[in-house]
């Protein structure tokens, strides 16, 4: 369970390092279900050039670990503690990376989607060798707003400035087991990866209170699928069975009814 304070410096700086949340033995089985997609995922075939991130779903059968993690007290408690008792599991992925840096960015633009992400790099990162760096509290207005001119000078994405180190960012080093949560809007950047940087992710969103939050999330279900088109990925992100509930979670049951109401899940 977070303190205090932890939910405080959550939401003051748009981050939060969890250590060790999973023992070894956990992190291993996460890694030996991480190299059943990455087998998967290695197998497509890809256009020269495209190989700097490959990404596939966790919530299926043959990741069993990895998706009883997802609605883990550690997880989902976590989300409850940051957002409420309304907050809901969307999505779980895996990313490995080939490429040494991250640009400055942040996950949404959308300042009506809140929600957050758990992430758990499965080696020992630190600045240099692709941990995740933050500029913290760049999740609040008018700073979130202000950084988009100076790190995305062309005013998109294909105009950001990758000098990744040059900015006064806080790099969030991290062993397997450790666990980092950060909001949606806070921008973040790595610098100096391997080409065999692995990540698992859980992400959460707050249930909206408002029109304009209902709005943010149906324009999150369209630019969601786009973004898994752009990544190759063509299972959905709720496999059948994960969706089918046969152990009937009640928790996971309250996250497939509000998915299907906000439009991730359609069957």
């Amino acid at each position: 369970m977070l303190t205090d304070q932890q939910v405080r410096h959550f939401h003051t700086f748009g981050f939060l390092v969890l250590r060790q949340v999973l023992t070894p033995q956990e992190v291993e089985r996460i890694d030996r279900e991480f190299e059943i997609g990455l087998a998967e995922a290695e197998s497509v075939p890809r256009a020269a050039g495209e190989r700097k991130q490959l990404t596939w779903a966790n919530l299926r059968p043959e990741m069993p670990f990895t998706t009883a993690l997802f609605e883990d007290p550690r997880c989902a408690g976590v989300a409850e503690r940051l957002y409420g008792a309304d907050v809901v599991g969307c999505d779980s992925g895996a990313s490995h990376f080939a490429g040494t840096q991250s640009a400055w960015h942040p996950d949404s633009q959308d300042r009506h989607l809140f929600g957050f992400k758990l992430a758990f790099y499965l080696q020992p990162l630190d600045a240099d060798s692709g941990a995740l760096r933050f500029l913290p509290g760049s999740h609040l207005s008018p700073y979130h707003e202000t950084l988009f001119d100076l790190l995305w000078p062309n005013g998109d994405a294909s105009g950001r400035d990758v000098r990744v180190p040059e900015y006064p960012g806080f790099a969030c080093k991290s062993n397997p087991g450790d666990a980092v949560a950060f909001n949606f809007h806070v921008w973040h950047g790595s610098w100096g990866g391997s080409t065999d940087r692995r990540l698992v992710s859980f992400q959460f969103q707050k249930s909206p209170k408002t029109p304009e939050e209902q709005a943010s999330i149906r324009n999150h279900v369209q630019t969601t699928e786009r973004i898994l088109e752009e990544f190759g990925r063509t299972e959905p992100p709720h496999h059948p069975d994960w969706v089918a509930n046969a152990g009937a979670s009640p928790l996971r049951a309250k996250w497939i009814s509000r998915l299907r109401q906000w439009g991730y899940i359609r069957s």
